[in-house]
């Protein structure tokens, strides 16, 4: 990838590097091994990333069915539920408002340590799980089901679409709160930071939360409950809508952290062309531009178009734009987000590589040192698969 940006003298440069799509080491190669019987079996992926050594990806789990309809995993999970509004520049390079797309309408839910997945009637599927520690580190019960644990339904009406359901706990430490007097230094559960910084005035005591990161107070327990809608009734269309809300809205570091949020996608095929567009909407979000002002509006869309021709080559334009409430939390100037892009992916035998152009309003993401407020990058994509 070759882009631009600014240097510590404030002079215009072009940079370079190799990297995913999502900002990660490049290249990564994975292998997948998996071995099974009818009833029982394990998955396991390998990565290795050019710049380190090698390690487990996404799965490492054993999986077993007592009963015909009942599957049971143990171990690292990356089994999905999820609905998603991915397309076109998702896949090159994630700039600006190119971002939040990956199980937006619905989330995984099933991802677990520890999971269970039944399917009692033709198109039904319910989902759970939660996660305990792999490493025999132990937490009460109640905490690792009411933060981490999940339960999805799903129902495929054929010819219609498919109605999805589920509730899950807001994914923090399943580690208890810890408050220490003044004078103490406690350490928070997760990283090992100290956190001496984050306290809250109680009488003659100053007292630190663990789990609470910017000292507001107690940490409330919610749940996100989610629901959505898949559309395959009319031909060649796909369309899906999905809804998120959380029972508790918190405070983290001066922003609503969860707010009522609604995502929209739809593609469309008309070969040799393939239509996409995707939304997403976070209601009653506060802007720091406005000392905290809640009830406001972050908003994203975006719209793209494939075009396939023979011999494997297809192009792509695709254009996104989020707001500054929906990016960064507030209204300031410069804080919303435009990004356009084209490309052109040529298919091999078991691969592809491509060539593509993008450029973004106020350099958000991707910053070498300094991005000038209207940023470009040239990215080169290869991909191999088998």
């Amino acid at each position: 990838m070759a882009r631009n940006g600014y240097d510590d003298e404030g002079d215009s440069q072009t940079y370079t590097d190799v990297e995913q799509s999502w900002g990660g080491a490049a290249p990564r190669i994975g292998i997948g091994f998996n071995a099974a019987t009818e009833n029982a079996g394990f998955v396991m992926d390998l990565h290795t990333w050019a710049d380190s050594s090698i390690g487990v990806g996404d799965n490492c789990y054993v999986w077993v069915k007592p009963i015909d309809m009942v599957k049971l995993t143990l171990g690292k999970n990356d089994s999905s539920l999820g609905t998603s509004s991915c397309f076109g520049l998702w896949d090159w390079m994630r700039v600006g408002a190119i971002s939040g797309e990956e199980n937006d309408i619905f989330d995984k839910h099933i991802n677990r340590n520890v999971s269970a997945i039944i399917t009692p009637i033709e198109g039904l599927t319910i989902g759970m799980g939660m996660n305990p520690e792999l490493d025999g580190t132990q937490y009460k019960l109640a905490n690792v089901f009411g933060r981490t644990g999940a339960i999805a339904v799903t129902y495929n009406v054929a010819g219609v679409g498919t109605v999805k359901v589920g509730v899950q706990g807001d994914g923090r430490s399943a580690s208890d709160k810890v408050s220490y007097k003044e004078g103490d230094t406690i350490y928070l559960d997760e990283d090992g930071a100290t956190s001496s910084q984050l306290y809250k005035k109680q009488g003659d005591d100053t007292r630190y939360y663990a789990d609470d990161k910017n000292g507001t107070g107690d940490y409330k327990d919610f749940a996100i409950i989610n629901a959505a809608f898949e559309l395959t009734a009319v031909e060649n269309l796909w369309a899906a809508i999905g809804v998120k809300y959380g029972t508790e809205a918190y405070t983290a570091g001066g922003y609503k952290a969860y707010t009522p949020e609604i995502a929209l996608a739809a593609r469309y095929n008309a070969d040799p062309v393939v239509l996409h567009l995707n939304g997403d909407i976070k209601l009653d979000r506060p802007d720091a531009e406005e000392d905290e002002k809640d009830g406001q509006l972050g908003f994203k869309v975006g719209a793209g178009v494939e075009y396939n021709l023979d011999g494997g080559l297809s192009l792509l334009a695709d254009v996104r734009y989020a707001n500054g409430i929906w990016m960064n939390g507030t209204s300031a100037d410069h804080s919303d987000s435009l990004v356009f892009g084209v490309a052109a992916l040529k298919n091999v035998t078991n691969g592809s590589i491509g060539v593509g152009f993008e450029t973004w309003t106020n350099g958000v993401q991707k910053s070498a040192t300094d991005d000038p407020e209207l940023a470009w990058a040239i990215p080169v994509r290869f991909q191999v698969g088998f």
